[in-house]
Formats: C-alpha cells, sequence, structure tokens
C-alpha cells in the first residue's frame, strides 16, 4: 500500500510515491529501501512461464529514494491513519513491535494496509538505516522462487547467465518482508525454514553458506492454521513465523476512521481541483453503512470516483457509488460464513420489502415476519440514502454471493 514500483531487467529500480504518505528526501547515509516486487524474471509476463533461454538478470540492491527516516518521521496519526480503538491498538502494537529482532507476521483481509505496517514496523526501529526488502511470494512461480529468495551463482541453470543476489542476502542488516507467504511453495518454506535456524542462506550452485542478520516480516490474508491443517503450510515454519503477530483490523470495525482515512485520501489525489473534495454528512453516512470488503483499497477507488463526480466540490451522497465488480468481493468477504450470508440476505429481503411497502415500516415487518426493530435497524444503516439505490448494490452483492452455484 501506498507504493508504486517501476522495474527494469533487474528487477529492481526506483520507488514512487502514490498516496501522499511519504515524501521524497535526499538519500541518508547507509539508507536503502529497495522494493522487489517482479513476478518474475526472463518470463512471459502473461503466462508466468519462465523462458529458460531468457537471460536473468541479477538481483542488485539500487538506492532508491524514500521518506525520512523514523526520528524525522511525522506521527504514526499521519500514517495509520484513524482515531477508533482498534486503529489505537493498532499503532501501540508497532510501537511495542518496533524495536525488536523477532519475526513478525502480520494477518489482514485484503486491501487491510498490511505493507504500510511492515515500512512502519521498519521505519521505527534499529535496523531503518538498512534495506527493506519486500517480495509478493504469490507472484513468484515455483521455479523461481528459491533463486529470487536465495540468489543463484552463474551456471546453477539454464538461464543463469550471471550470479544474482537474492532477497535474503540483499535484506542483510535489514528487514525482508514476505508478502502472501501462505502462497509459498512447501519446498521453499522448508529452506526459508533452515535459513531462519540456522541463519545462513546458501545460493543455488554454491556450496558455501553466508552468514545472514535479516529481521523476517511475513504478511497473509487467509488463516496460515488452516493451510497447516490442509498440508499446505508447514506446521515448524507456522510456529517459527507465530511470534509476534499484528492482526490489522478491517475498515468496517474502525467506525469513523473510514472518514479520516478518506479525507487522507482526497487530500493525496493527484488532481489539484480534486484535492478540495469535501465528504459531506450524508454522504459520509453512506460510506459508514457499506462493509467495505476491499478495505481501504477499495475506499480509495470509491472516493476517488466521487470526487471526480463532484468535480472537487462537496461529495454528496449520489456521488458514492460501489460498483458491481467491488461489490463481488462481498463473496470473498462471506466465504463460508453462514451468519455473515444470514446477514446479507436479511438485509436484502428487508430493502425489497421496504421498496414493495413505500417504505411503511410495519407493512416491511409483515412482509418479512421481522420485528418492526429490525426494519428500523436497517433503514438507520441506510441515513436517508435512497432506498432504490441500497437495493441495488444489496443486489449486485448477492449476485457475487452466489456466482459460484
Amino acid at each position: 500500500m501506498g507504493e508504486h514500483v517501476d522495474t527494469d531487467e533487474g528487477g529492481l529500480d526506483r520507488i514512487s510515491n502514490t498516496d501522499g504518505a511519504y515524501r521524497s528526501e535526499p538519500d541518508f547515509e547507509g539508507e536503502s529501501f529497495i522494493r522487489a516486487n517482479i513476478p518474475w524474471r526472463g518470463g512471459d509476463r502473461q503466462s508466468g512461464i519462465a523462458k529458460g533461454a531468457t537471460k536473468i538478470a541479477p538481483f542488485t540492491a539500487r538506492r532508491a529514494k524514500s521518506g525520512p527516516l523514523a526520528d524525522e518521521a511525522p506521527p504514526m496519526e499521519q500514517i495509520i491513519i484513524g482515531s477508533s480503538p482498534p486503529a489505537r491498538i493498532l499503532r501501540e502494537t508497532i510501537y511495542t513491535y518496533a524495536d525488536n529482532s523477532a519475526p513478525v507476521l502480520i494477518a489482514g483481509e485484503t486491501g487491510v494496509g498490511k505493507e504500510l505496517v511492515a515500512n512502519e514496523l521498519h521505519r521505527r526501529s534499529g535496523r531503518r538505516h538498512r534495506p527493506f526488502v519486500a517480495i509478493n511470494t504469490g507472484a513468484i512461480p515455483a521455479t523461481l522462487a528459491s533463486s529470487e529468495l536465495f540468489g543463484h551463482r552463474k551456471g546453477a541453470f539454464t538461464g543463469a547467465y550471471a550470479d544474482q543476489i537474492g532477497a535474503i542476502a540483499a535484506s542483510d542488516g535489514g528487514v525482508l518482508f514476505l508478502d502472501e507467504i501462505g502462497d509459498m511453495p512447501l519446498e521453499v518454506q522448508a529452506q526459508l525454514l533452515r535459513v531462519l535456524d540456522d541463519g545462513l542462506v546458501t545460493k543455488l550452485g554454491a556450496r558455501t553458506p553466508t552468514p545472514i542478520d535479516f529481521r523476517l516480516i511475513a504478511a497473509t490474508n487467509v488463516d496460515l492454521r488452516r493451510n497447516v491443517a490442509c498440508g499446505s503450510f508447514r506446521r515448524d515454519l507456522y510456529h517459527r513465523l507465530d511470534v509476534l503477530v499484528i492482526d490489522v483490523p478491517p475498515l468496517r470495525d474502525r467506525g469513523d476512521d473510514v472518514i479520516e482515512i478518506g479525507e487522507a485520501i482526497l487530500r493525496a489525489l493527484p488532481e489539484d481541483h480534486l484535492r478540495a473534495a469535501i465528504i459531506t454528512p450524508k454522504a459520509g453516512d453512506r460510506l459508514r453503512a457499506y462493509r467495505f470488503p476491499g478495505n481501504v483499497r477499495e475506499l480509495r477507488n470509491v472516493l476517488t470516483r466521487a470526487a471526480v463526480r463532484a468535480s472537487g466540490g462537496k461529495i454528496l451522497p449520489e456521488h458514492v457509488t460501489f460498483s458491481e465488480a467491488e461489490a463481488g468481493l462481498t463473496a470473498e468477504f462471506i466465504g463460508l460464513d453462514i451468519s455473515k450470508a444470514q446477514d446479507l440476505v436479511t438485509r436484502f429481503l428487508i430493502m425489497k420489502a421496504l421498496i414493495a411497502t413505500d417504505g411503511n415500516v410495519t407493512e416491511a415487518a409483515k412482509l418479512t415476519g421481522r420485528g418492526r426493530s429490525t426494519i428500523h435497524e436497517v433503514k438507520k444503516q441506510i441515513n436517508g440514502n435512497p432506498i432504490a439505490a441500497e437495493f441495488e448494490a444489496a443486489c449486485a452483492q448477492m449476485r457475487a454471493l452466489v456466482d459460484g452455484c
């Protein structure tokens, strides 16, 4: 979250800021923030199948501009935004865990800002002058995962035309951030566990291991315990990671934080006239009533669209819309949770009854067999927004829920 990366053949290049959370500063002595998030090297970017005849460029660390050091960084409240108890607990946990060498496991749904948390752990730690290397393990084909992480010697395999330093070696003295670690191949999990246990890394094709000192921060949007139970994640590696755990709360559990974060998103928009957009109270109520299965990432899309529709002026409820594609994320959010599915069906049918009865609570209660208090609660969540618009959003969510049938 918050970074856009332009990569070249070597897979590492400059970092550009897309959300205004950090300001570019001149390079500091000894500081190197590295963003390595390429899916693969020497492969077909569409199919993900590596081409052995293509030269694989070395993993070389390049100095990249980044935000100020932690000693000069803005207050964390400007980075991890929100006044809700979950937001305060999250900031306190980051402060508590930052200056430590134990592994950290960051858990949370897609779009909650797990990488932002990882960056803050690094920036507030004693390793802040050393590299921060980020790898999306879910985007690397299994055939290249070992090379990406551990590096290789020239000639180690077809296409290895030069020595390559791996992500682990590149993070020496600093932090290695492994995003979507639940998608890491089992074979690579075993190799990573050996590195964590021994503090030694061996390149593919090499015989002599190299001592390594790094802090591991991993992130996942799945329940690793479930993966352990079904055999797709090693139990011993899970227990190695399950030391310091940070649960990043979903946006729907953060109350008015959605408005604070939304205002920060608007202030960071690239167009000058859009940055002046204001969230009106009615539009804010509409944002609070939505569950945001895509979390902060979805909120950014919704408010960018709303600011454009409002021409940078006052954002009204009719400017705040949730596309069917975004509503489709509800299926991922609900999963196999029957209670969540029942909540969605109840809301859908109550709004349908309210439309049929022209908003008459008593009649809607008779049609649905629910008490008047339940109908009033749904109307309260709508907050005066057009029932038809809310019903349309619920329809899209229902369609998304049954798409897998």
